[in-house]
């Protein structure tokens, strides 16, 4: 199919976020601002839109907008025109997109969910929505889940609105797309597409899937070899060029070190895992399949396997944790429980041996890093390196 020109297309990502629950995922930060990678989950959204040719983009949050406003600034860092709309009612998703689009003129909107990281054809998807003179498309995925659609597909999180479709939406009250909007524009013969993706579409709804996003960005950055300005790599394994690599420390698989951490002798951080900014694993600690937030500490021979440890949190000395989000609400004394240390047993048993197998060229690669960081962190002013600022969320 003939790419469709985005010169009169612009975009809306929805970044309402609700607590559904008060898990401690939910409390950690907005969903659309978790780090994944290094970056703001919902930066990989605005990447796909630029990608593909958009240019503008409206962001449609509620209560949050400050904060995401503060992360994402003007999107000049993802070279994109950034608006904001604040939804103080609720109006809703449709609701949102519609009081968006009212404020400039474009012949087509593309809207994202924001906590959806697409990897699908933007320019196949929009000359797809053009070719069928649909009011909405809707972008899909064949799914064997028993909670889909009729025909066994779910919705993306992506859509294309022609302006009848943004007309279609009343100007006050709560309106939502699928529920309320969809069947409004099919009753009223405007046309409903749907658009089936040739590529993925990841979605952020709890830890599980936020941990499967980092390891698949990780998996995928290291298979490609891709750049990442201020990183080197060690294998692949990714380490910011403030980071410091102790000697004797271990990076297994797709790793990301962020600015300004450290990971210290015998410490061992097995991928994929991502360690933010300014954070620290103590000697003899393991990181095992998770994701640091800024700030966060590892203590002394603590394990942690397929956790989120979030802002500023500080695990205690020879403690276990496994599938868990830590937050404020861990404070005090951690205590390990059975479980937890025959889960470290076992990774003790099972990495032991695996370091066992590290070719003696990569501990001298390690140790070459370490002393290379050493100097160049000695070398710095120091309020160079406290002026630069962490990627919280």
């Amino acid at each position: 199919m003939k790419p469709a020109s985005t010169k009169d297309v612009r975009g809306i990502i929805l970044a309402g976020t609700h607590q559904w629950s008060r898990s401690a995922f939910d409390r950690a930060a907005p969903r659309v601002l978790l780090p994944v990678a290094g970056s703001p989950l919902m930066g990989y959204a605005m990447r796909w839109l630029r990608k593909g040719g958009v240019t503008g983009v409206s962001v449609c949050a509620n209560s949050e907008t400050c904060h995401v406003r503060r992360r994402l600034g003007d999107g000049s860092p993802w070279d994109l025109e950034l608006s904001y709309y604040e939804d103080v009612s609720p109006r809703g998703p449709a609701g949102c997109v519609r009081d968006a689009a009212m404020t400039w003129p474009a012949r087509d909107v593309i809207v994202v969910e924001g906590t959806v990281v697409p990897g699908f054809d933007l320019d196949d998807l929009l000359a797809n929505h053009r070719a069928t003179g649909a009011a909405i498309t809707v972008a899909a995925r064949r799914t064997a889940s028993v909670d889909t659609v009729e025909g066994g597909f779910e919705s993306a999180g992506v859509y294309v609105f022609s302006q009848a479709a943004v007309h279609a939406v009343p100007s006050t009250g709560f309106q939502d797309i699928k529920e309320m909007l969809i069947p409004r524009v099919h009753a009223a013969g405007l046309g409903v597409n749907m658009y089936e993706i040739a590529g993925s579409a990841w979605r952020v709804t709890a830890p599980s899937s936020y941990l499967s996003l980092n390891a698949r960005v990780l998996e995928w950055m290291a298979g490609k070899g891709i750049h990442l300005p201020g990183y080197a790599t060690l294998g692949q394994a990714y380490v910011h060029e403030t980071a410091v690599i102790e000697d004797g420390a271990g990076l297994y698989g797709p790793v990301l070190v962020g600015p300004h951490s450290r990971i210290a002798e015998r410490a061992r951080v097995i991928g994929p895992a991502v360690i933010g900014c300014s954070c620290q694993v103590s000697p003899g600690a393991v990181v095992c399949r998770s994701v640091l937030w800024d700030t966060s500490v590892v203590d002394t021979h603590a394990l942690v396997d397929r956790c989120v440890v979030t802002t500023g949190i500080r695990v205690a000395p020879e403690s276990a944790w496994h599938a868990m989000v830590l937050d404020a609400s861990a404070a005090g004394p951690i205590r390990e429980t059975h479980e937890h240390s025959e889960h470290a047993a076992r990774l003790g048993a099972h990495w032991g041996a695996t370091q066992a197998q590290v070719r003696a060229s990569d501990d001298r690669h390690y140790r070459r890093w370490g002393r290379r960081q050493d100097t160049l962190i000695a070398g710095q002013d120091s309020s160079s390196v406290a002026g630069q600022e962490c990627s919280s969320a």
